[in-house]
């Protein structure tokens, strides 16, 4: 097995980190710096400019190319164990607090989910919450139906006097808070479309931006 140090690259345009050996090689245009050319390099470019480089040897301002895989729309369904996401929280929890499914399969629903919780969904004092127009009753249906089916979890519908045109999804569930928190990092402002996405396959993707 190898015993050296391993090396972790961060590139720019891509949420994930790529972790490789220390004399692992990548392809790289070297004198083509990120930005120069929003087109991409030229074929006499990539001709003439193209090496291997090691990882210990990157630098900032290299091209890579990154291999990904093929985001076909049969590509095996991805798990997550909610237990990663909620450890911390977990430990602090009181015998009372009701259980939700550790295995959740990332399928399109899910995917959907997590979408509308990107665009219309915060993380509230004691509930993840969906904020969305008193009209979107079937908005809010599919929600709860989602919920129910990937944590085992009710939500609550909820109307705010001092905000008539506003339905609340609320789930109070301090457990499937913790899971929507850590998938979904941020508020209104900041949040980010989470890596788990990126890695799925186009019809989830899309199901995401559909949500």
């Amino acid at each position: 097995p190898y015993k050296g140090q391993l090396a972790t690259i961060k590139v720019i345009g891509s949420v994930e980190e790529i972790t490789s050996t220390a004399d692992h090689k990548f392809l790289s245009y070297p004198n083509i710096p990120h930005g120069a050319n929003v087109n991409g390099p030229k074929q006499s470019e990539i001709n003439d400019k193209t090496s291997w480089i090691k990882a210990e040897k990157i630098r900032k301002n290299l091209r890579l190319l990154i291999p990904k895989a093929s985001p076909e729309k049969n590509q095996p369904c991805l798990e997550i164990d909610v237990y990663d996401f909620i450890k911390e929280e977990y430990e602090n929890i009181n015998k009372a607090t009701k259980p939700i499914n550790r295995i959740i399969k990332v399928d399109e629903e899910l995917c959907w989910l997590i979408g509308i919780y990107t665009a219309e969904g915060h993380i509230g004092k004691k509930a993840a919450e969906w904020s969305l127009n008193r009209k979107e009753t079937h908005l809010a249906k599919r929600i709860c139906d989602i919920v129910l089916d990937k944590f085992g979890i009710h939500c609550t519908l909820q109307r705010l006097p001092s905000k008539p045109n506003v339905l609340i999804v609320a789930c109070n569930s301090r457990l499937v808070k913790a899971v929507m928190k850590k998938l979904v990092p941020g508020d209104c402002y900041t949040k980010r479309t989470p890596a788990i996405i990126f890695q799925s396959s186009v019809g989830r993707q899309l199901a995401y931006i559909r949500g």
